[in-house]
């Protein structure tokens, strides 16, 4: 996989597998040294998934580069290798996300949901699953006015409303959809309970988590093979299920593919799930699996 910051000087920098182009430095190549990604200037925000990353620049135009054979640049091509970015044909964008099973979704400046790319499991939320598309297609019913942000999951997608709701689209054979049914969707359902009162989204290849803006709590749902759903279990849940052991209030949440962190209000960060290869920070990879914080 690949990493990407944005400098403090306003560049962007890219690290690791480059064999689609996803560093965008207009090589294919990896390194393991940070190389700066060409043809993005001015960026905002970036997003680094499987082979393929996109980002916003503050004029809020959406670039991305990489791999695009599911139709992930969002121009009307299929290009495998995208060796520097290009301009995804959509109107002005605030969010972006690239998703785990070769989807990107965006939320335009106008709190819009867009997807495009692979569709296999209905990732796209148009109501058309195995139907890709190389340009961005609306999600259905997230029109103008209802969201603020979005996370492409591995198989699946989440995005959280203006007003604090959560819905998903896709993949929902573990639960990832958290609406308690195992039915792939293609078009968003509601997250049980979280009609509102979410504050941010975080997912992972198989999971959501959400932070609760009332009280900083962290409910999570999906996959929980590794414990990453942080309830001292290894059970899947279909539902929302409150994180156990969190040693103060959350402010921020991530989620990476099997594992999940949270930024608390006195400046610690606990993190669970699968540690196999020291993900957790803990200092080791022993234990392999963690089930509540730490």
């Amino acid at each position: 996989g690949q990493g990407c910051v944005i400098s403090a000087l306003g560049e962007t920098w890219c690290w690791g597998s480059g064999s689609y182009g996803q560093l965008g430095d207009g090589l294919v190549e990896h390194d393991g040294f940070p190389v700066q990604v060409v043809n993005f200037a001015n960026p905002s925000r970036i997003s680094a998934g499987y082979n393929t990353t996109c980002g916003v620049n503050t004029s809020n135009q959406a670039y991305c580069w990489g791999l695009g054979g599911y139709g992930q640049m969002g121009n009307g091509t299929n290009t495998i290798e995208n060796l520097s970015p290009v301009a995804v044909t959509i109107g002005t964008i605030s969010k972006i996300s690239v998703g785990g099973a070769y989807q990107v979704c965006a939320i335009t400046t106008g709190g819009a949901a867009f997807c495009w790319g692979a569709d296999t499991w209905g990732q796209l939320g148009n109501g058309n699953p195995l139907a890709d598309s190389n340009v961005p297609v609306p999600v259905t019913g997230l029109g103008d006015g209802t969201m603020s942000d979005i996370a492409g999951g591995g198989v699946f997608t989440c995005g959280l409303t203006i007003g604090g709701g959560v819905k998903c689209w896709g993949y929902n054979g573990d639960g990832e959809l958290g609406n308690n049914t195992t039915t792939n969707s293609p078009v968003p359902v509601d997250v049980s309970g979280f009609s509102s009162g979410v504050s941010a989204i975080a997912t992972g290849d198989y999971h959501t988590c959400a932070l609760i803006t009332a009280d900083g709590s962290v409910k999570c749902w999906g996959y929980n093979g590794y414990g990453q759903l942080g309830d001292g279990t290894d059970t899947n849940r279909l539902v929302p299920t409150l994180v156990d052991g969190l040693g103060a209030p959350a402010i921020a949440i991530s989620a990476g593919g099997n594992h999940t962190c949270a930024l608390l209000n006195d400046g610690t960060i606990q993190c669970w799930g699968d540690n196999s290869d020291g993900e957790l920070g803990i200092g080791d990879n022993d234990p392999d699996i963690v089930l509540n914080p730490i």
